[in-house]
């Protein structure tokens, strides 16, 4: 685990975070929240096989991050990996869209793709 006085994520984090994702229950996942958005219950997330993971302890807010995190983390790993090609191509990008056509072409020419 990296410290705080680290720079940067090295590829085999990055590679450790999306092993992760990719073990993680499928999407959607949904927060419901008693008096929110359902009447009474107990607080939950609701994965995409309609099982649900009950939470002990923690907020409303601690919830919701766990549940956000199912496409938040995904997407976040798609634009660090995107700006890092961009900065490997001497693109200075600063959004996916721009990133994504040399993350494409970098994907197309990697012999594991």
């Amino acid at each position: 685990m990296p410290t705080e006085e680290s720079h940067g994520l090295s590829e085999d984090e990055l590679e450790q975070i999306e092993q992760r994702i990719r073990s993680a229950t499928v999407l959607p996942w949904f927060s419901w929240i008693a008096g929110l958005n359902m009447e009474a219950g107990t607080n939950c997330i609701e994965l995409g096989s309609l099982e649900t993971l009950e939470l002990r302890g923690g907020t409303v807010a601690d919830q919701e991050f766990i549940a956000h995190a199912r496409e938040d983390l995904p997407r976040l790993l798609q634009e660090v990996r995107a700006l890092r090609v961009a900065c490997e191509h001497g693109c200075a990008t600063s959004t996916v869209e721009q990133a994504m056509p040399a993350l494409q072409l970098a994907a197309w020419k990697s012999p594991s793709a």
